[in-house]
């Protein structure tokens, strides 16, 4: 019985680290995209206008979006530790007029775990910095 344990805590461990491989290597290829079309960089512009965005941006905010869909329920279903800096990084990217405009177009389609989450650490963004770009005073 005891191997039968050890045997099931390391297949945990290893389709643990799976998953995080292979989340990793999403979140790679999504900002590698980023960083390769000059054309995206207005995607995370704070004075960008939603009615402004073109289809490549729209594309490329939903999937980043959905990645962080992705990330977020394997981290409740225990499949990845938890991320840290996940807080920080919805209320800087979702902040932001265009990833904002995309996120209210698929809030319907989302686990509601997520949407209330998501929903929270925009309101404590309103709330720090009062519609204000991060790091500007």
């Amino acid at each position: 019985m005891w191997v039968g344990a050890r045997a099931s805590k390391a297949a945990d461990r290893s389709a643990r680290a799976s998953t995080l491989l292979s989340l990793t290597a999403s979140h790679r290829e999504i900002w590698r995209q980023f960083a390769s079309k000059p054309e995206l960089q207005h995607a995370l512009d704070w004075d960008a206008e939603p009615e402004e965005i073109s289809d490549d941006e729209q594309a490329w905010l939903r999937e980043l979006i959905l990645h962080i869909s992705a990330s977020f329920e394997a981290e409740r279903l225990g499949a990845l530790p938890r991320l840290e800096g996940l807080d920080a990084d919805i209320r800087q990217l979702l902040a932001k007029p265009l990833p904002h405009a995309v996120w209210r177009q698929l809030r319907p389609y989302q686990n509601k775990a997520f949407v209330r989450y998501v929903e929270k650490q925009l309101k404590v963004a309103a709330e720090k910095h009062q519609g204000k770009p991060f790091g500007l005073s």
